[in-house]
């Protein structure tokens, strides 16, 4: 008889047990180990008291993983994991489970429920959909082609965190700082892989926009934010990214999100650009993202880049990312499921 309990009745190495099991044979490499598990769970706000996993006796056979938070107003969960290992995939655990996590979200007061698959992932999206969610994009990672060997696994898909990131600049320290493009772009004053070009590309926009280097919480500050979009890129998910926004005269023109990650050694491994958006008030919408990308990913040289949960409805943005060589590698579906009592009727 299968039984859901909650994750944080479960021991840690349970916990792991199921996650490696659930996800073999799955489209990606899921393995990880109890301290990796750990920090996922801490990096992507994901709850053990809203997190569940069904067992079979004493053997846990399948899991969701569950995150619940505010956004704009508004309680949005995310299933940031399901799994079921293969004896027991096809004889309904899924279901159970899907359901158990819709019962908590009711509990919880969510407005809106979460949850990314693979595109190609035909039986899971069928699934979701048979409880109600429905799809409202297709979301793309996308990769530089010709970037360094080696430099780590991209981040993005929501199952692996790989090893990105450096050098724009350490994050502004002082209220009121505003590097220029060049300086932020380089990490200093215009050098040779770079800097000087992007200095004199800069210069027809040097007397109506500035650009601010800050956190991820300064993006979400701004009034043309979007509040409900795929988990992993809220600023909220994001503890070590950083933001760029754009400034004409004084207004918020734009702004980007995006991560460095670096190696042990301290040496930057690449960028994973997560959000780029315009103003809806600005004038010139194409000039502002040019802007943001060639600030947030040019000059840095043999590195790793990526970009993460782009939407495909971004025509704009993913036009510009494909002139810089990026190319699509995966393609997830974003659906949500309205919990209000609208939604359920």
């Amino acid at each position: 008889m299968i039984v859901i309990r909650k994750l944080s009745e479960c021991t840690l190495d349970q916990a792991v047990q199921v996650w490696n099991a659930g996800f073999s044979g799955y489209l990606v490499d899921m393995t990880t180990n109890p301290d990796a598990f750990m920090t996922r769970q801490a990096y992507e706000q994901l709850s053990p008291q809203h997190s569940i996993v069904a067992f079979d006796g004493e053997q846990p056979v399948g899991f969701v993983l569950n995150g619940i938070r505010m956004a704009g107003g508004r309680k949005i969960s995310w299933n940031g994991g399901t799994g079921i290992i293969p004896a027991y995939r096809g004889r309904g655990v899924g279901r159970k489970l899907i359901e158990a996590s819709l019962d908590i979200y009711r509990k919880e007061g969510v407005d809106t429920a979460t949850i990314e698959a693979f595109a190609s992932n035909v039986p899971a999206i069928a699934l979701y959909e048979s409880v109600g969610y429905v799809t409202r994009d297709t979301l793309l990672v996308l990769r530089k082609a010709g970037g360094a060997a080696g430099g780590g696994p991209a981040e993005g898909t929501g199952e692996s965190r790989g090893a990105l990131g450096d050098a724009l600049l350490p994050a502004a320290g002082e209220a009121g700082e505003l590097p220029d493009a060049a300086a932020v772009r380089a990490g200093g004053p215009a050098n040779a892989s770079g800097g000087a070009e992007a200095a004199a590309r800069d210069n027809d926009a040097a007397g109506r926009y500035t650009l601010r280097h800050g956190t991820a919480r300064d993006a979400g500050l701004l009034p043309f934010y979007p509040a409900l979009g795929a988990w992993q890129v809220h600023w909220a998910s994001l503890t070590a990214g950083e933001s760029l926004v754009m400034f004409e005269d004084g207004k918020p023109a734009g702004y980007a999100l995006y991560k460095r990650i670096y190696e042990a050694s301290g040496k930057l491994a690449g960028v994973t650009l997560y959000q780029c958006e315009a103003s809806p008030d600005n004038r010139e919408p194409e000039t502002v993202l040019r802007t943001l990308l060639e600030t947030v990913l040019d000059g840095y040289g043999e590195v790793s880049f990526s970009a993460s949960h782009i939407p495909s409805s971004r025509t704009d943005l993913l036009r510009l990312l494909k002139e810089k060589g990026f190319q699509t590698v995966h393609e997830l579906v974003w659906m949500t499921r309205d919990m209000t009592e609208e939604g359920r009727a």
